[in-house]
């Protein structure tokens, strides 16, 4: 999986250091070339969010549709005009329609004027273009072809999926094959199968002109009722025709046919069914990217009888709120459809300018102002100020007794919590610490088995805790397993009468611990506000089974069940130029919460952006709040995390008795540079900073003894190993902690750190260094959850650059350096640079024994490991000068060159031990 250009002969080693994402790496000694060939993906128990970038990493989707639907204002009109529009509200990317009908209107005759001028127009304006390749043609009537949805002649499809994308190939990097075809009015067999076919003849098509090329699926609606469509096209063959999957998360209204039902995004479960859906299925297939690349809310019934109509207010309302919720998921792009009303459909009213192209909805300038708060932070997710106060009680957190419960069907066993399972199920409970939100979690192993009977499980405390309020809210955290189980949150009130609330789809592992809440005035089941009568006498967690075409079968954990009373509110919590950005609302109400703040005052942007003014009393922001959201920014308190590593779980100092067993290691690669023997750059560097244990959970205590150096941080997890084997000493995976902000502790087993990833530069000097990319930034470029790919350049002169908060761009002036790509890794996705991988191959003297030999100087797969990004070029001050150099982000360490560096110290391990332990830590000593 390695494409290596060099003939030499590499050693690779298999390494005993367990982490998310890229784990157990068995490696093969090859000439010539070095393959990877073993690779899992374990469960995580945090997530970590891409930062909201600009350009190619720009989240921020339009369905522009100019290529198909805008008509030019004579042979003059260049289709800027649509495409300026979306500029200026910050529109990174449109979703084009580039028909076969209307590029081959005749038989051979290739029609690509109208085309041209629309993916220039939008090119030159840095907006990035998703190609759509979609629908057959109808030319039975002799003059020119019109649009058919039935499935297509597949040599003839391919010629005209070859035609256009050779021609934009170099501009349009991505395609996606046909549009909903689930539904027979977009495809009219909706035969899973055939879509298969026909998916796996583009992707053939499109990797033949050239691999580098992503294929998106066509997105399927509504996500709930199309896994089961996409599950039957992967098994046809489709499972490997695309690299991205992409979906139309529209909400549907959970109370259909109702005037005035919710569309709010909140209550139309939009983030807890739609997107668990669609992210169970990416996980299944290898934790797949995700493209929504249609969603929006219409101003008008899509039909007489339909009532799924908003205002045009609740439209810029409900689309702030999905992009808030949406960053902090896996999913990378989010495309609005539609930019314009439609010109030809009365009833398709969701266009955030009107038929005209120019005359702006309340969205247009909402979503503007949404792209100019986000870009350039960093999602750390969904918050609650309640939290701590006395508005807010945890109801259960099963850091008590640990013993299981094993339900049979109809026969429940009495215990902390109870469980019942239907005689088409099956479950077993215990309390465990081997996934837990803090402390200990509910572990539920099920089975929901007979696709032709109801199915379902509930857990069931054996009461319910005495409040000093009345709840408005239950909520608890959840760890999905990609079942996509649903759920429902059972509330028996004082007379017994039963509540139902929906809460949606259980996630996948890679989203790490979600929160799901039901707010109590708004049940399913009796339809209708709710009113209960106080006190509550207990409540369940059902686990169902539907729909019933599948079997759902696995292991899910839940913690920290909470009541709270206070407001309907939804906080989603971002991370820029090291503050913090909250954005705010309450679904369906109003009024004033108070924000913990670590601020004199903050700065609020209501929805439009007009700023104002409030002042912190008493360390809190009192911040009114409504269906309109709202953006605080101020400098948030460090968040109470149960999940973080505590301070005083561990001793403070190292293990003295390991001291010196950290010694063999240092001298291995270090003593030959201050003996003089070699004339290099520092593996672990002279100075040493912190000696401290650490949270590990297999470590001895749940404790591991570390040591900071300037260059990285030696590990000791079993003192009891033999000291000569090469990983009793580790080191860890720090670059890829400082640019998620997520921290491991343990094998399988990760946290969410409160401060959010590193805003510490990446490079240069600790102090004014003003313009050089922080480790925050380069989660942009950096592959975290197995995104952010580049394709296959090997031979490449690199250019590309990336400024302070990761911005990517090229300056033609940098190929004088003469560097360039080299060492492609297949499973990353990335190229390694020429000048990085020398020094990484280098040798030279190195320690062994008390007796220099000649040997690896680096021994990259051990202190270095895959590259997570490609290497940019930024501005760094060094010695307080401004100069040139060259970042690279791999699992372990960062890289940089300085070409005005004296000889055998262009090449340098970056000084991420010092820069983690400040932190981690708040400084490194």
């Amino acid at each position: 999986m390695f494409k290596n250009q060099n003939t030499a002969k590499q050693t690779f080693f298999k390494q005993s250091f367990f982490y998310p994402l890229l784990n157990f790496w068995l490696v093969i000694l090859l000439l010539g070339g070095l393959t990877l060939s073993a690779y899992s993906d374990p469960p995580v128990t945090q997530a970590a969010f891409a930062g909201v970038g600009t350009g190619l990493d720009s989240p921020f989707g339009m369905n522009v549709h100019a290529v198909s639907r805008y008509i030019p204002n004579g042979s003059g009109d260049d289709y800027g005009m649509p495409f300026q529009q979306a500029k200026n509200m910050g529109v990174g990317w449109t979703r084009e329609e580039i028909s076969w009908d209307r590029v081959e209107p005749k038989p051979g005759q290739w029609n690509w004027g109208f085309a041209d001028k629309a993916v220039n127009a939008s090119l030159s304006r840095g907006i990035q273009i998703l190609g759509l390749l979609e629908y057959n043609v109808n030319r039975s009537g002799g003059g020119n072809a019109t649009i058919s949805h039935t499935m297509p002649e597949l040599n003839a499809w391919k010629t005209y999926v070859r035609q256009v994308v050779t021609r934009y190939k170099d501009k349009i990097r991505y395609w996606q094959i046909w549009n909903e075809p689930q539904d027979p009015v977009f495809f009219a067999s909706a035969d899973p199968g055939q879509y298969a076919q026909l998916l796996a003849a583009s992707y053939d098509t499109i990797k033949a002109i050239d691999p580098g090329l992503k294929v998106v699926s066509a997105g399927f609606v509504p996500v709930s009722n199309g896994i089961d469509w996409m599950e039957q096209m992967i098994a046809a063959g489709g499972r490997d025709k695309f690299d991205i999957l992409g979906i139309h998360p529209y909400v549907n209204d959970p109370t259909p046919n109702v005037p005035g039902g919710s569309m709010s995004p909140e209550r139309g479960y939009w983030l807890s069914a739609g997107m668990n859906l669609a992210q169970g299925l990416a996980a299944r297939l290898g934790n797949r990217p995700i493209w929504a690349t249609e969603l929006g809310f219409n101003t008008e019934n899509t039909d007489p009888n339909r009532h799924n109509k908003v205002s045009p207010e609740q439209q810029a309302n409900y689309l702030v709120r999905t992009y808030a919720m949406g960053l902090s998921t896996n999913v990378q792009k989010y495309f609005v459809y539609q930019f314009h009303d439609d010109t030809s459909n009365p009833r398709d009213r969701y266009g955030l300018v009107g038929t005209d192209w120019k005359s702006q909805k309340p969205a247009y300038g909402a979503y503007a102002n949404m792209v100019a708060r986000l870009t350039g932070s960093t999602p750390l997710g969904q918050v609650d100020p309640y939290e701590g106060s006395g508005s807010y009680s945890t109801l259960f957190d099963f850091n008590g007794g640990g013993a299981g419960t094993n339900c049979q069907a109809g026969n429940p066993n009495n215990g902390y919590w109870n469980c019942y399972a239907s005689s088409s199920a099956s479950v077993n409970m215990s309390y465990t610490a081997e996934q837990a939100r803090s402390g200990k979690s509910l572990k539920v192993d099920y089975n929901l088995y007979n696709t032709s009977r109801d199915r379902y499980v509930s857990l069931i405390p054996a009461g319910f805790p005495g409040l000093n309020f009345a709840p408005k809210k239950i909520g608890f955290w959840a760890m999905g397993d990609a079942t996509q189980t649903e759920m429902h949150l059972h509330v028996i009130d004082n007379n017994n009468t039963r509540y139902v609330y929906t809460l949606g789809r259980m996630g996948a592992p890679s989203q790490g611990w979600q929160r799901y809440e039901a707010q109590l005035a708004n049940p399913n089941v009796p339809a209708g506000p709710a009113n209960l009568a106080l006190p509550l006498k207990g409540m369940e967690l059902v686990l169902d089974g539907w729909p019933k075409s599948t079997t759902y079968s696995g292991t899910a954990y839940f913690d920290d069940f909470y009541a709270e009373d206070g407001l309907p509110l939804y906080m989603f919590r971002y991370a820029k130029n090291g503050q913090h950005v909250d954005v705010a609302w309450a679904d369906g109400a109003q009024g004033t919460v108070n924000i913990p703040t670590a601020s004199g005052s903050a700065t609020v942007y209501n929805r439009n952006g007009q700023p104002s003014t409030v002042t912190a009393q008493n360390g809190k922001l009192a911040i009114h709040v409504s269906d309109s959201p709202v953006y605080i920014e101020h400098q948030a308190p460090a968040m109470s995390n149960p999940s973080a590593p505590s301070a005083s779980a561990c001793p403070q100092t190292g293990a003295d008795e390991l001291r010196s067993r950290f010694q063999p290691t240092w001298e291995k690669f270090d003593e030959a540079i201050t003996s003089g023997r070699a004339s290099r750059s520092w593996m672990w560097g002279p100075t040493t900073h912190r000696f401290v244990q650490e949270s590990y959970e297999e470590g001895q205590g749940g404790c591991r003894t570390v040591l900071y150096w300037d260059k990285s941080r030696m590990e000791i997890t079993n003192p009891s190993g033999n000291p000569g084997d090469k990983y009793y000493v580790t080191n860890g995976l720090l670059a890829r902690e400082l640019v998620s902000g997520v921290i491991q502790t343990g094998h399988n087993r990760v946290v969410t750190a409160a401060q959010g990833p590193a805003q510490i530069p990446a490079a240069g000097d600790s102090g004014n260094n003003p313009n050089t990319p922080t480790y925050a930034a380069f989660a942009r470029v950096t592959s975290l959850n197995n995104d952010k790919w580049q394709p296959n350049q090997n031979g490449k002169v690199v250019t590309d650059t990336i400024d302070r908060h990761g911005n990517t761009g090229t300056n033609p002036g940098l190929a004088n350096y003469n560097v360039r790509l080299t060492n492609y890794v297949d499973v990353t996705h990335h190229n390694i640079a020429d000048i990085f991988w020398q020094f990484m191959i280098s040798r030279g003297p190195v320690k062994v024994n008390g007796n220099y030999i000649e040997g690896d100087a680096v021994d990259w797969i051990y202190s270095i490991g895959l590259p997570l990004s490609n290497p940019y070029w930024a501005r760094v001050t060094v010695a307080g000068v401004e100069i040139d150099v060259m970042i690279q982000i791999f699992e372990r360490r960062v890289l940089t060159y300085t070409p005005s560096n004296p000889a055998g110290f262009k090449v340098e391990m970056g000084n991420i031990g010092a820069h983690y332990a400040t932190w981690r830590y708040g400084s490194a000593r």
